[in-house]
């Protein structure tokens, strides 16, 4: 669209603006904001389950963290939602079945573990027997230098081992 003067911009901007500051007068003056009402009640004392109508969320005065150092099933519980608990208070029972096994188990080892040991004795024992053995024969030339010092070395990574 083509404007041949400079007086039809000028009357076609004043229109715009006439417009514009009409539409936003209407908007305030015919179209105004709605006021906020609140719902009010006047204060009672009644049962609180009866007289409490809003939503939030509630918080304790003072809470205490509660941690367990075990794992298991509970066996039973001593304790409520909500009850006071003090320190040293039994809280729960927890089934031991699991805590035995664990400990056989670890009881287990730790005897496997004393087998191997004396195991591992004997057998240095032995070898360090043998060892003397072949130096008593070294001695006398009736062993090779090899078997000395193969006696040797197994003595060696015998008590290495153990």
């Amino acid at each position: 669209m083509e404007f041949r003067s400079k007086k039809t911009v000028r009357i076609l901007i004043l229109v715009i603006v006439v417009i514009s500051v009409t539409g936003f007068l209407a908007k305030k003056y015919f179209f105004p904001k709605a006021k906020e009402t609140f719902i009010t009640a006047v204060v009672t004392r009644m049962d609180i389950e009866e007289s409490v109508l809003a939503s939030g969320k509630l918080q304790a005065l003072k809470t205490v963290e509660v941690g367990a150092q075990v794992n298991g099933q509970l066996k039973k519980l001593h304790v409520r939602l909500g009850d006071q608990v003090r320190k040293g208070d039994l809280l729960a029972e927890i089934d031991p079945v699991l805590q035995q096994n664990s400990l056989k188990d670890a009881e287990a080892s730790q005897e496997y573990a004393e087998a191997q040991i004396s195991a591992k004795k004997a057998l240095l024992h032995q070898l360090e027997l043998s060892y003397k053995r072949q130096q008593e024969l070294a001695a006398k030339d009736a062993v090779s230098k090899a078997d000395l010092e193969s006696a040797q070395a197994q003595m060696e990574t015998s008590r290495a081992d153990l």
